[in-house]
């Protein structure tokens, strides 16, 4: 899944039986658009949520880092996940940065 920081994706998972979930995430560095010349300002976070309660986060990124892997487990008897990516700071879109982000092999195990 590809997406803009300040992003929120629910899916409903009740009854699936499943008990853990994995995804790799990262910031496209391809698409990092600075609107000057300091791209490594620009952070995100992101965050898994199982009925409300986070569960895994990959602390601050920038373009240049390497994809990380999230593990949420315990989710027997979960009935939404939540996807969440934030940048660091409440500043809107960093004034004028574009940046894509990418939730990549996200996978549900039973």
């Amino acid at each position: 899944m590809h997406a803009a920081p300040e992003q929120v994706t629910l899916y409903s998972i009740e009854g699936a039986g499943f008990k853990a979930f994995s995804v790799r995430v990262r910031i496209q560095p391809a698409y990092a658009r600075p609107a000057y010349d300091l791209p490594q300002q620009v952070r995100v976070n992101f965050e898994v949520y199982a009925d409300g309660q986070l569960r895994a986060q990959s602390g601050l990124m920038a373009p240049a880092d390497d994809a990380r892997l999230l593990v949420a487990d315990g989710l027997d008897g979960v009935r939404e996940l939540k996807l969440v990516t934030r940048y660091d700071r409440p500043e809107p879109k960093y004034a004028g940065r574009l940046i894509y982000v990418e939730w990549q092999e996200a996978k549900c195990y039973k």
